[in-house]
């Protein structure tokens, strides 16, 4: 079966594959900066109230400063103190509640994005990439932490507590409800995500919460699963 996914974007990503394009786990789908924001004090380093901050600003929100470069400046009767920016970046914000400054900058370091299956892109736009996987999708209703990928291990309620010599490491598994210590034993073996009929509370690895009728539907199948808690879905592909 086949199935469509979205792939969101962030504003600065570049996408490097094309509509009709047959894309694997090894494709890199978009690269991305990391945005780095640093709030500066200036109130505080300036020792005035931070409704004055604007007015001694060298440079206006939405332009760019240099490491060194002077941010902003305070005039006296017999000196002038400088406030030099610690970084190279944009003024993207002034709060004159507080009198903070937030400079922003890009980080140099490249993040790629790819899926974990194959599939071909039916669609590419600024927001995201649709991509035509096969497999078959499941809405969640919730869920927490990032994507995973693994082998479904079904479980019945906290029946994972009483398994003995069973490798889950790297695995999802699927058990409709998972006491603290059930949990605590998931990360201890390395599960990489769960699939549950009821929400859990944050833990140290990524769930997902379906509904009883689709948790009756995965738990009976074969294969892997690759969980997605941000955007509520789970893709199964079936053997």
């Amino acid at each position: 079966m086949k199935s469509a996914i979205h792939i969101p974007l962030i504003k600065n990503a570049t996408v490097l594959v094309h509509e009709g394009a047959k894309v694997t786990p090894e494709t890199v789908l978009a690269e991305f900066s990391q945005t780095v924001d640093e709030i500066i004090d200036v109130a505080k380093m300036l020792d005035i109230s931070p409704s004055k901050v604007g007015s001694l600003l060298t440079k206006s929100v939405g332009t760019e400063i240099h490491s060194g470069e002077v941010l902003a400046m305070k005039k006296g009767v017999f000196s002038t103190a400088l406030l030099k920016s610690p970084i190279e970046g944009t003024i993207t914000h002034l709060n004159e509640n507080d009198g903070t400054v937030t400079l922003s900058r890009v980080d140099m370091g490249k993040s790629n994005y790819s899926i974990p299956l194959k599939g071909t892109v039916k669609k590419v736009s600024k927001t995201g990439i649709e991509i035509e996987v096969e497999g078959t999708r499941f809405e969640g209703k919730e869920g927490f932490g990032k994507d995973a990928y693994g082998q479904i291990h079904a479980y019945e309620n906290n029946e994972i507590l009483t398994s003995v010599g069973v490798e889950l490491e790297n695995t999802i598994l699927a058990t409709s409800e998972l006491s603290e210590e059930a949990q605590a034993k998931c990360d201890v073996l390395g599960v990489s995500a769960c699939i549950v009929a009821k929400p859990l509370e944050t833990t140290a690895f990524p769930w997902i919460f379906v509904s009883s009728d689709v948790f009756a539907k995965i738990s009976h199948l074969k294969g892997f699963a690759w969980v997605r808690p941000e955007v509520k879905e789970v893709i199964i592909l079936s053997k």
